[in-house]
This record gives structure tokens, sequence and C-alpha cells, in this order.
């Protein structure tokens, strides 16, 4: 019970942007401040990066990291080959961050599971199709965060070059290529872009704030819409 609370309590402050009382986790757990002020000190002594004090609040440094979690075979073959296969379909940045969590969680497991692990990310070595040209990957993945207009080149299938300004939306990954989604200011409505045919990108500093008819979740409607046609 309590390591199911302190998983929960974690995942908890780290969805918070600020500081959330003692008085206040107690409620939303329906247990006591004292366990509350405890089961802190816990997730701090397991290396989480908590700040605040009591009277104050806490809240989990962004940066942070969540304590392990336990995984069984078939969800830590998961996690490697996912890894494995984000070290080959993006660029090169973010393909050495995959080889580095890959490593780590190799590092963790017991013989028998390196071997079956193996086995499964050996899949992802001999792709069928050239490797497309992802050399934006990174970039792009950071505007998105940030919620930063983008200002791309772009030369569609026929070879017909425009050039667009857009709020970046999402990344999806449409095997052997990614596609950017993103909210068009030319035609006010989203539209797919794939990476390997962006010429030209400047990230702009200008945020953008999304709306709802800019937002993922309404693209996700309008595709869901769509498909059911």
């Amino acid at each position: 019970m309590r390591t199911e609370r302190l998983f929960k309590l974690g995942q908890y402050l780290r969805r918070q942007r600020q500081a959330v009382t003692a008085e206040q986790l107690a409620a939303q757990f329906g247990v006591s401040t004292r366990t509350i002020y405890r089961d802190i000190q816990l997730l701090s002594d397991a290396g989480v990066s908590i700040k605040g004090e009591a009277g104050v609040g806490y809240i989990i440094s962004r940066d942070a990291y969540l304590p392990p979690i336990m995984l069984n075979d078939n969800e830590i073959e998961a996690v490697a080959l996912g890894l494995a296969m984000a070290r080959q379909a993006t660029d090169a940045q973010f393909a050495r961050s995959a080889t580095s969590a890959y490593e780590k969680v190799c590092a963790t497991l017991p013989k028998y599971m390196l071997e079956q692990v193996a086995q499964i990310s050996t899949y992802t070595t001999t792709p069928h199709t050239p490797p497309k040209d992802h050399t934006h990957f990174s970039d792009l993945r950071e505007s998105i965060k940030q919620k930063q207009i983008i200002e791309i080149h772009y030369c569609d299938e026929n070879g017909m070059a425009s050039q667009r300004k857009l709020q970046p939306i999402a990344l999806i990954f449409a095997s052997p290529v990614w596609m950017l989604v993103g909210w068009c200011q030319l035609r006010s409505d989203f539209r797919h872009f794939r990476l390997d045919r962006i010429k030209q990108l400047h990230c702009t500093e200008v945020q953008f704030t999304t709306t709802n008819d800019t937002s993922l979740a309404a693209y996700l409607q309008q595709e869901t819409a769509c498909q059911a046609v």
C-alpha cells in the first residue's frame, strides 16, 4: 500500500506547476499530514529532487527523475525495442539520448534478460527501406515544447516549393518517415509535413498560445472524424 502511494505521490507532484501543501496532499490521498511528511522524506531519500518544506509546500524539480519502477519481462522488452527503434528513426542528437537510455536499462538487467533484449532489439538494425532525413527532429521537438512559431521551406511530393509559418503541434512516426503536424497560418488549418521534405527550418522565438481550435486534442478529434466518414 505504501509503495503504491509513494509512486502515486511522486507522479502527482511531478504534474504540478506550483507547490502543494502537505494538507492538500493529505486530502488528495486520504491520509494524515504526518504520513505525507514521512512519504516526502522517503521520496527524498530515494533520490527524488523535491523542493519545499513543511508549511510552505512541495514540488518536484522539472529535471528530476522518479524513483525506479518495477517492470515485467514483456514491459522491459517493449521499452528496449522502443529505444532501439528511436536510435534509428530520429536524428543524431535524439539517437544519442536513446542510446544512453538503452545502455542504462541494459546495465540493470540479469543475463537472461540481456539475451532476450538483444534478440528483439536486433530486429531494428536492418531496415527494409533506406533511412530518411530527420535532421530537424530535435529542433522541432524543442519548438513544440516551447510553443514557438517556426518557418519552413517545404517541397511537396510533386516538387512544388512553398514557405509556411506554423504553430508546431506534434511529431508523428509514419514508418519510415516522421510527419510534423502544425497549424498553418496561411491555410488556417492543420497540415502535415514530412520531415525529409523540409528543406530549411527557422525556429523563431515568437511564442504562440494554443486555443481550442488549434490544439493537439482538436487535431486528433478532426482526424477521428475524418476516419469515421
